[in-house]
Parts: C-alpha cells; structure tokens; sequence
C-alpha cells in the first residue's frame, strides 16, 4: 500500500510538468520587453497597386524586392498572385527607410504605369505625323517622353496611340498631333480648286461680263478665278465660280455685291 501512495507521488509532477508544456514556453518578462518594443518603434505603410503591377516591385527572380529590402533594411510583403484589393506593405524600424523604401516602390510603380490616348487620324495624314524620315515622330516622342504608335499604310479605321508614364506629357503630345493634322488639312483645302454655283438671273450676265468683258476679266485676275456663264442661247441662272477656296469665297461676292449695286436686287444670299 505505502508503494503505491509513493509510486502516485512520483507521477504527480511528471503530468503537472506535461500540462505546462502543452500550454506553450513561459514569456519572460525580458522577452516580453523585446515584443513591445518592436510594436512600438516597427512603421508600416501600405501601397496600393494593381494586381498585374506586383511584377515590377518582385523583379525577375525576386531580385527587385531583395535590392530594396536590404537597400533600406525593411521587409517588403507582396499581395499573393490573383489576389484583388490588398495592399502592399512595407515593414522596419526606422522610419525614414520605410518612407524611402515606400517612396521607390511607388515610383517603379508609376513608371509602370501607363496612359494611352487614342487618335482617330485618316490614312492619308498619317505621314505628317511621321514626318520625312520619321523626324517628326521621333521629335514629339523624345519632346513629351511618350511613344507613338502610327498603324500600318493602309489599313483604315485603326486609331493613332499615344502611350506614356505621364498622363499631362501624353495629352500634350495627342494635343500636338492633332494640331499638326487641322493645320495639314486645312492647308490642303485652301490648296485644292473648288468650283460654287451662285444663281443670278440670265437677264444680269451681261453686267458680270461688262463692256468688252472689262468685268469679268478684271475679277478672274485679281481673284485668280474662273468664271463660266451660261452660253447666249441657253436659258439658265447658273454661273460657277472656279478656284482656291478663300478665292472662289471672295469671288462670288464680288459677282453678288457687283449685280446689286447696278439693279438694287436684294438677293437671299450669305454673302
């Protein structure tokens, strides 16, 4: 009986020790210490990024995130892959390297980033934004840091690219090239002949053309255009004025302001 009392006494503090165990490793109050100062002094900032932007900040290889968790003695968490709405973070001690640490990431970040301005451009000015030899093309790209993506000769309904870090140097370069075009196509229609049908009655045609065709003439030389009059026989309102346009304009109203003052016809005219 006394050996069994004894042998219960000796397993007693073996199970109480067991029970100890099973509850975890006693903190000191050293370590205790240690844990508090690290909550209290460790900064942490959260990044946003996009999902598909994490690349940029890992590095092939990881090599990214390694360069700048030891440049600026931080640790750097990287969402896992596929995951939506969850920050970056940036962990350490000291303060300003976690803010430099930040500030870098969110740079690599930025300079991913892109912005892209699409142009609707016809096919027949694209070669003044390319310029002879691509020297226009290459003089925005390199003015606003952008890179411009003109589609092939050719093909139709396919739109200009502007694509850049820096979404105001972008639409300063879109803005540029749309300048060039305008300027382009209205240097074109002030270039190229038109021919406006300005309806006077038959009985008038004789005051355009003046004594011995004095009139018709000195408007066709001062305003470099042609002016054709129905033939004698034909019973028809029409004359047409050919030319530039910004000369046919004035041409026509030289012809309306010339029948007006001889005849004091008020006629339904824009000009």
């Amino acid at each position: 009986m006394q050996n069994i009392k004894s042998e219960r006494r000796q397993h007693q503090p073996v199970t109480k020790m067991t029970e100890k165990k099973a509850k975890g490793p006693t903190v000191t109050p050293q370590v205790a210490r240690m844990r508090g100062q690290w909550v209290q002094e460790t900064t942490e900032i959260t990044i946003k990024a996009p999902n598909n932007m994490l690349g940029v900040v890992v590095g092939p290889g990881g090599s990214t995130i390694k360069n700048i968790q030891e440049k600026y003695n931080v640790r750097v968490f990287v969402p896992q892959k596929g995951s939506k709405d969850q920050p970056l973070r940036v962990v350490g001690l000291d303060k300003g390297q976690v803010h430099n640490a930040a500030d870098h990431i969110k740079a690599l970040v930025q300079k991913a980033v892109t912005t892209t301005v699409t142009i609707t451009a016809p096919n027949n000015m694209l070669g003044v934004v390319v310029g002879p030899g691509g020297s226009t093309i290459k003089e925005i790209q390199e003015k606003y840091n952008v890179r411009v993506f003109v589609p092939q000769k050719g093909s139709k309904d396919q739109p200009l690219r502007v694509v850049g870090p820096d979404k105001g140097l972008v639409q300063d370069a879109a803005d540029h090239i749309e300048s060039l075009m305008a300027y382009e196509k209205e240097r074109r229609r002030l270039s190229t002949p038109v021919s406006q049908t300005v309806f006077i009655p038959k009985a008038h045609h004789g005051l355009i053309i003046g004594r011995q065709g004095q009139n018709i003439q000195y408007l066709s030389l001062t305003r470099r255009i042609t002016i054709v009059l129905p033939p004698k026989n034909v019973k028809s309102d029409e004359v047409t004025v050919t030319g530039l346009p910004d000369q046919v304009d004035q041409g026509v109203r030289d012809l309306v302001n010339l029948v007006k003052s001889s005849t004091h016809i008020c006629y339904n005219s824009d000009f």
